[in-house]
């Protein structure tokens, strides 16, 4: 099954595949430095390319697998369908997917890594296998203040983060007319 955590950075999708205390792993599609400052996870484990899950898939049938697929992903297509294949032989939790690159790159980027296409390929065979999207959310208020913590390397842009927030409200509102399984998920808690 795939598990995909979505939602605006500093909303709890890290936090959320952390507690649930399966191995979470940095893999990026060409596998990312670990050394991060926004990686401290407790539990994270070494670095692996989403290359390492797909070519010994067949080895963790029926295990929980967390995957922290940051943002520089470059090849989100191809990363995708790798990781859509993995998700069917174990439980597979991801903390990012192309939805990001959806959100996120026309706002940072003026434009998606990820073309309509590629898209509608991906939700075809995301609908053939069992998977949720859990969509955190918050009040755009909480989002903002979240960022202002001395220690939060996020940019405080409000015009940014207004613009990726209702990306995901509307690409998020559209999976779900479409059938593709989300939960949305309010945080409520402050800073």
């Amino acid at each position: 099954m795939l598990i995909i955590c979505e939602g605006i950075d500093k909303c709890g999708k890290s936090t959320f595949i952390n507690n649930l205390g399966i191995p979470v792993y940095e893999a990026n599609d060409e596998g990312a430095d670990i050394t991060k400052p926004w990686l401290d996870y407790n539990n994270l484990k070494p670095m692996k390319t989403i290359d390492y899950f797909y070519n010994f898939r067949h080895q963790l049938h029926d295990k929980n697998i967390g995957l922290h697929l940051g943002p520089d992903d470059e090849h989100v297509f191809k990363t995708a369908t790798k990781y859509l294949e993995i998700s069917k032989v174990c439980n597979l939790y991801l903390d990012r997917s192309w939805i990001s690159e959806l959100c996120y790159g026309p706002v940072y980027r003026n434009k998606s890594r990820l073309n309509s296409i590629d898209e509608k390929i991906i939700l075809k065979e995301l609908k053939s296998i069992p998977h949720q999207i859990l969509w955190f959310d918050c009040d755009i208020n909480v989002k903002y203040l979240r960022r202002l913590n001395p220690y939060n390397e996020f940019e405080c842009n409000i015009n940014k983060i207004t613009k990726v927030d209702y990306n995901y409200k509307k690409i998020m509102n559209n999976y779900a007319q479409n059938n593709i399984n989300i939960m949305r998920i309010e945080m409520i808690k402050g800073v």
